[in-house]
């Protein structure tokens, strides 16, 4: 019997740097993706995985997301679900959280300037970078051990049986669940432990989108950005790296570094 299956389960466009991953709402049967500021919406190409016999348009086929696009998924009994995506730049998103016209564009270069500055403080303040990027560190081998950012994929646990073998030509790798628990914020070690640097963990780290969090409290301190030149003396340098308010580091507190006992 046909099945009646016919849901978009992931939408991206994976030619984008880094990632526009599609939030996915099976209420509204709407999809939301956020691309970064000044990229070509004419001629996005999708990268879809459903549920259904067919998709269409088609995975793969660019479209212009100028405004919203409708997906239509076609179940193997032949019924249909129909799914809204709407595509919108990091900058209108700010535009509409500070209450800034969209159609008013003389701040625009101002308002990603700040943009990136409240990125580069956000890294900052976490003490590692949220775009994927390869990881890899030496550290001792107690029981418990922390990872410094999130791991997005590809952990590798070693053991360095030589110190001087800088280049681990003679590593040991250590397999999950037999040497180590894997958890999302750390690993323990149920073997080769040790107190010399000889546990090697690389991996990659970072997210391929920013979790909707992290881009709230980057477009919080854009909004501090201008509330500071408001009150400034023309020619007042601002450097708002100085410090994060306290609001914001709120915001950031279960993207810090896990502290272990």
């Amino acid at each position: 019997m046909p099945t009646a299956l016919k849901a978009i389960t992931s939408f991206q466009f994976a030619g984008l740097t880094p990632v526009a991953v599609g939030v996915i709402d099976e209420n509204t049967f709407t999809i939301a993706l956020t691309v970064p500021y000044g990229t070509n919406v004419t001629g996005l190409i999708p990268t879809i995985v459903h549920t259904g016999a067919s998709v269409a348009p088609n995975t793969g086929v660019a479209a212009d997301f100028t405004l919203p696009v409708t997906y239509t998924v076609t179940a193997a009994d032949a019924s249909t679900q129909a799914y809204i995506v709407t595509v919108i730049s990091s900058l209108t998103l700010s535009k509409q959280y500070l209450m800034l016209s969209a159609d008013d564009v003389s701040r625009d270069p101002l308002l990603m300037s700040m943009w990136n500055s409240a990125i580069k403080t956000i890294e900052g303040s976490l003490r590692y970078a949220t775009a994927l990027h390869a990881v890899e560190y030496q550290v001792q081998g107690d029981k418990f051990i922390a990872f410094p950012e999130p791991v997005y994929s590809t952990l590798v646990v070693k053991y360095r049986n030589d110190l001087t073998d800088t280049a681990g030509t003679t590593d040991t790798t250590l397999t999950a669940w037999v040497d180590y628990y894997p958890y999302p914020r750390h690993i323990e070690l149920l073997t080769s432990r040790c107190s010399d640097p000889r546990i090697i963990l690389s991996y990659v780290g970072g997210w391929p989108a920013l979790p909707a969090d992290i881009e709230n409290a980057a477009r919080m301190l854009v909004a501090y950005q201008l509330q500071m030149i408001a009150q400034q003396q023309p020619g007042t340098y601002i450097d708002p790296s100085k410090r994060i308010p306290a609001d914001v580091a709120k915001v950031l507190e279960p993207f810090l570094p896990l502290q272990l006992p």
